[in-house]
């Protein structure tokens, strides 16, 4: 990861990461029970399946990187969204025709 450094005159240095490190198997499992809980709110069966590519992932953010999720036996590919250098994630589903 790269690391941002720059001094104000005033405070003094700053550092702080200019990448994010992104464990794709906990935006999986995060994923998965968020679609979940929102198709049990919804009243609809709970079969979300969310599948992403294992290990980390090393993004300059702003960027998105790709899931599968299949629920109601249709698919979507899971576009995740990376907002910024904390890892700070949210997601969407587009259906695959």
């Amino acid at each position: 990861m790269r690391i941002a450094f720059w001094i104000d005159p005033v405070v003094g240095f700053h550092v702080r990461p200019i990448d994010a490190a992104i464990d794709r198997g906990k935006v999986q499992q995060m994923a998965q029970e968020d679609v979940n809980r929102r198709l049990s709110e919804n009243g609809d069966t709970t079969d979300a399946v969310v599948t992403c590519a294992k290990g980390l992932i090393v993004v300059t953010p702003p960027a998105t990187f790709d899931c599968r999720l299949t629920a109601g036996r249709k698919r979507y590919r899971l576009v995740v969204n990376v907002q910024d250098w904390k890892g700070t994630v949210s997601w969407r589903g587009i259906p695959i025709k």
